[in-house]
């Protein structure tokens, strides 16, 4: 918190753009805000977001806008890593390992022949089933397969926020979003709701204001009655608007969440796979059966070697 606060005081809101991409005022209010809301000091979190919304950050009009390298860098981006497929060693290369096994997969997606990068980042059935009737965000995070060279349509899900095509084979031109605005309008919610519950709210405008950007239906105090429903619904609405991004591991980790929600989704996945299993790489009996001491990181030995003053183990390890 006292680097962040050294860092806030620093930075610049902005950069010309040849140095466009370096760390921002923004940014790091945004990571200072994270910790806040993992600690659940609340109301210094609000504070820290509001901070972040006088920055002139605004949502993209379009969804697809916040990964589309045409749109890089634009009002909603907080914080991108930088990727550029014409200088080599610069590609984002992680795109290709998204997609279903096989080099068929690999042309049919890309356009480009003799690669199989691939892996099981894939979408599973339960995120796919969670996006609402009408949801715009869907069509643009994920394809539910490809047409092979024979023309036939083999479904098998990828994600397809970074299918971009940069005119080199294997290198893509995206950005990887760490930060959006659309992030620090769902946290802010999530903070106001956490200090009071208040029907039809602030809170609620700013849930609605994602919602709306996704073509969906406003919330209304009909919908969510409680504190305890908001939150779910800011959980729910945080894992489609952030999909694929890294946020759902920590939120649920910050909010307590995590191992109930991880066992409840191992029950379902066991019983219904999201990806073929082969012999021998089916799910073991203990598989997602998270243990609490695996919501902390191990310290690192040389760490724990190094501190003067002596650093212990976190428990488990």
């Amino acid at each position: 918190i006292d680097d962040v606060g050294v860092a806030t005081s620093a930075l610049p809101d902005t950069y010309p753009s040849s140095d466009v991409g370096r760390i921002t005022r923004g940014a790091a209010l945004t990571l200072l805000a994270k910790v806040q809301m993992t600690q659940k000091k609340f109301p210094e979190a609000v504070n820290t977001l509001k901070r972040i919304a006088t920055l002139g950050y605004a949502l993209q009009t379009d969804y697809k806008n916040c990964f589309a390298p045409a749109f890089k860098n634009n009002s909603e981006s907080v914080f991108e890593i930088q990727y550029n497929a014409s200088i080599d060693g610069m590609s984002n290369n992680n795109i290709f390992s998204w997609v279903p096994i096989g080099s068929e997969a690999y042309r049919a997606i890309f356009g480009y022949t003799g690669s199989n990068r691939t892996g099981w980042n894939i979408p599973t059935k339960d995120l796919i089933s969670a996006y609402e009737p009408g949801d715009l965000r869907k069509d643009i995070a994920i394809k539910t397969g490809y047409t092979n060279s024979s023309g036939i349509f083999v479904h098998s899900p990828y994600i397809n926020k970074w299918v971009y095509d940069a005119g080199i084979a294997d290198r893509n031109d995206c950005n990887f979003p760490v930060y959006r605005y659309a992030d620090v309008l769902l946290m802010l919610a999530e903070a106001l709701n956490e200090v009071q519950y208040v029907p039809g709210g602030e809170a609620f405008d700013l849930l609605n204001t994602i919602r709306h950007r996704a073509g969906l239906a406003n919330k209304t105090a009909l919908d969510l009655q409680s504190q305890q429903s908001f939150r779910l619904a800011v959980e729910k609405e945080r894992r489609l608007e952030l999909a694929f991004e890294g946020h759902r591991w920590p939120d649920l980790v910050r909010t307590e969440r995590a191992i109930d929600v991880i066992r409840a989704y191992g029950a379902i996945e066991k019983a219904d796979p999201s990806t073929p299993r082969g012999l021998g790489e089916g799910y073991s009996s203990n598989a997602f059966d998270i243990q609490s001491f695996r919501l902390f990181y191990p310290v690192p030995l040389e760490e724990i070697e190094k501190a003067p003053k002596g650093l212990t183990q976190n428990d488990g390890y």
